[in-house]
């Protein structure tokens, strides 16, 4: 049997769940979830837009308040997620856009393909919706250029399976899913902000220069085709200080 293919959704839930939990835990109390939050999270109910507050404690009035702030970017961030995957378009477009999606996210999480050029394919993936959507809402819709989006579409799956490694050959060794997950989260984020106003300018550019400080290191750690423990918990590490900070934007 085939194992299940990650959604963006999953690693949406499980890194925004991670990353509060992290935030609200003091330096001296256990994590909250820390057996396996990423798995809980993943295999949550999909019908259950919030998971995140679900599984954490009241603290009062306030902290309820900011979680509910929080929720709401998450159920954003779920419909942006859904209008990545051509949402609202008709059937003979819609299933393309999903599968296109999906490709391009599964490739990036399991380290077949590099994050720049994964952000490459998202930016063309973006502007072809872009351009359905003009197209759809056209009083009689070009039937020709319909096709012409199709055509595109297909060329992108071509070439991105021409381009990917073969998973059996990426080294168990150098896969990250949480990180790159999270770093999928932090793209779609600072794509969905720009538009909706999620968050300033200045905390958009912020968040941007810090998940590329944590790319960055990613790869010196993953130059050798290797990824020693120590390496891995440091790129945790700095993936949980980027979360409290992101967490914290989120809150104000």
């Amino acid at each position: 049997m085939k194992p299940a293919q990650p959604t963006f959704r999953s690693l949406l839930l499980a890194t925004a769940a991670l990353a509060v939990s992290l935030a609200s835990a003091s330096a001296n109390d256990p994590l909250p979830g820390a057996a396996d939050p990423f798995f809980d999270v993943s295999q949550s109910n999909d019908s259950t837009l919030n998971d995140l507050i679900r599984r954490l404690p009241r603290l009062g009035r306030g902290y309820e308040e900011s979680l509910a702030g929080l929720s709401a970017v998450q159920e954003q961030m779920i419909i942006h997620e859904r209008r990545m995957r051509g949402e609202g378009l008709p059937e003979s477009h819609r299933p393309l856009f999903a599968a296109n999606y999906q490709a391009i996210v599964t490739a990036i999480v399991d380290d077949r393909i590099t994050m720049h050029y994964g952000r490459e394919l998202l930016h063309l993936h973006r502007e072809l919706l872009k351009r359905a959507y003009a197209w759809q809402r056209r009083p009689s819709p070009d039937q020709e250029y319909g096709e012409v989006i199709i055509l595109a579409l297909e060329e992108m799956r071509e070439e991105l399976a021409t381009n990917a490694e073969p998973l059996a050959v990426v080294p168990e060794c150098v896969r990250t899913p949480v990180i790159k997950g999270h770093q999928l989260w932090i793209e779609e984020l600072l794509q969905f902000g720009a538009h909706c106003q999620v968050l300033s300018r200045g905390e958009l550019a912020d968040l941007a220069m810090k998940a590329a400080r944590l790319e960055r290191f990613e790869g010196y750690y993953k130059r050798d085709a290797h990824l020693s423990h120590h390496e891995r918990e440091n790129l945790h590490e700095r993936l949980i200080e980027l979360n409290r900070e992101l967490i914290d934007a989120l809150r104000t």
